[in-house]
Formats: structure tokens, C-alpha cells, sequence
């Protein structure tokens, strides 16, 4: 790396340097996150089971499809399930959800609690 003691900022790396040194810097960092992909798609619902727009009205998270494969598909949950629970923590609408998945990673094997057809039911699944 060449560094010039010849302007007015005192020694400092050449401005390509730097470019490259920021770039693996970015590319280092960025390396480890990974976001968490349980293959399902989700949609906030009241107590009827059907979609709300508002927090107050926000009853659950219903699973609107499963990704064949996916971590959820594995675990046993359906399209429709309607996500009232994670590991405890109760699930009411999205960011209930998000935040409950932030708390969580790979190689951890959560509890999901669902409503499926009228009944509760518990899924335990492996991330």
C-alpha cells in the first residue's frame, strides 16, 4: 500500500488503496449475516381468521403458502396455520413475528404454536 506524506491531510493511503481496503472490508463484513429463511409467506389476521389492516385488530400471522422443502415444509406446517405463538413469546401480527425470528438462528429448534383447522397445535422446528 503506498501512503503519501505529500499534501495538505499529512500521511495518508493513496485514494485506490483505500477503495480496495473499504471493498474488503464491505465484503468481509457482509460475508457472515445470512438472513434466516423458513420458507413461508405471511399475512396478519384477526380473530376470524381473516386479513386486518390495524394492530389492534391483529390476532395472528397466517401462514398464506409453504415452500416445498423449506424448513417449515419439514417441520409440518401448512398454508393456513395461523401463528399465534414462537418459542412462548405470543404472535400478533408482523412485527410480533419478526422480532420473535431475530431472537433465533441457524441450528436452533424453535416452538411454534398454530391454529390449524379449529385446534391448537405446537410444531417443533429446526432451523
Amino acid at each position: 500500500m503506498w501512503v503519501g506524506c505529500s499534501n495538505m491531510f499529512g500521511c495518508v493511503p493513496a485514494s485506490d488503496d483505500q477503495i480496495v481496503a473499504f471493498g474488503e472490508y464491505v465484503k468481509s463484513a457482509g460475508a457472515a449475516y445470512e438472513p434466516l429463511k423458513i420458507g413461508v409467506m405471511t399475512q396478519v389476521v384477526g380473530s376470524n381468521g381473516q386479513p386486518v389492516y390495524t394492530f389492534a385488530e391483529a390476532a395472528g400471522v397466517r401462514i398464506a403458502s409453504v415452500t416445498p422443502g423449506g424448513r417449515a415444509d419439514m417441520a409440518g406446517l401448512r398454508a393456513d396455520d395461523v401463528i399465534k405463538g414462537f418459542n412462548d413469546v405470543r404472535i400478533r401480527n408482523l412485527d410480533d413475528w419478526t422480532d420473535a425470528l431475530d431472537k433465533v438462528g441457524p441450528g436452533d429448534v424453535v416452538h411454534v404454536s398454530v391454529r390449524r383447522a379449529g385446534q391448537d397445535v405446537v410444531v417443533d422446528m429446526p432451523l
